[in-house]
């Protein structure tokens, strides 16, 4: 197989859903704001965070790739499979981040809101130590999502367990609220960190602004995002931008 089919076949399976519809972009961004829709995509997201280390002199640059699929494993319930894959650039080191897995079961009917249990999986795939959150670790997860009409809020929480003595063993906490009107979001989110070894927090506020647009078989989310940490150590950034985009496959509406 050459090269530019391999690229092709890729592609595709990246973007394509299986038995999730929307026909508006208004429809594909309120589905791609519930992290517990059965609507499947593929996220990229960059983040460039600014003003790290002692002296406030250090960048780094995070190119994550989120897939997320839904998977019906019966009639009244289905798997959500989130998954984050860093690759991570600070000038002194480069590479691969943590990979993290996350499964949520929840139930196959729709509602106003939405609840989900499940685990969430830290692989030690760091390319160096100083990428890495702490090596192999594992824990529960926890989602709460309410939609109002075409406005969604959540709060997901996880505990991660290392399986090495005295690394990794962190709290997450991921609020969110989004604002979606004719094809256009408006997003205010929080993503905490507790590390009950360091004792450290990490609390950065963010604020961001989405648009689905429509391109041919594909509906393609586009988003930019400003944050600031409210509560960090010293050898973190205080303020840090980002862009996000995702790759969904069109389809009917609901």
């Amino acid at each position: 197989m050459q090269a530019p089919t391999r690229m092709a076949w890729v592609l595709a399976l990246a973007v394509t859903c299986g038995g999730s519809h929307a026909a508006t972009e208004q429809d594909a961004l309120v589905l791609l704001s519930n992290p517990l829709s059965d609507l499947d995509r593929f996220s990229a997201d960059f983040d460039s965070d600014h003003d790290l280390g002692p002296e406030g002199d250090v960048e780094r640059d995070t190119l994550a790739l989120q897939p997320v699929f839904s998977v019906p494993v019966s009639a009244a319930w289905r798997v959500v499979s989130r998954t984050r894959l860093p690759i991570v650039d600070t000038g002194g080191h480069s590479g691969l981040g943590d990979l993290y897995e996350t499964l949520f079961v929840t139930p196959r009917e729709r509602s106003e809101i939405a609840w989900a249990i499940g685990s969430t999986v830290r692989f030690d795939t760091a390319s160096v130590p100083e990428l890495s959150a702490g090596g192999w670790g594992a824990g529960p997860a926890l989602a709460l999502v309410q939609r109002e009409k075409a406005d969604v809020s959540g709060l997901m929480i996880a505990r991660v367990w290392p399986l090495e003595r005295g690394s990794g063993d962190v709290w997450r906490l991921e609020g969110f609220t989004t604002w979606n009107r004719d094809g256009v979001g408006v997003s205010l989110e929080l993503d905490a960190q507790y590390d009950t070894q360091t004792r450290e927090t990490t609390c950065p506020i963010s604020i961001g602004v989405s648009r689905v647009v429509r391109s041919g078989a594909l509906f393609v989310n586009i988003g930019a995002r400003a944050r600031y940490f409210v509560d960090v150590p010293v050898d973190k950034g205080p303020w840090g931008l980002g862009i996000t985009l995702t790759l969904v496959n069109a389809f009917e509406g609901r």
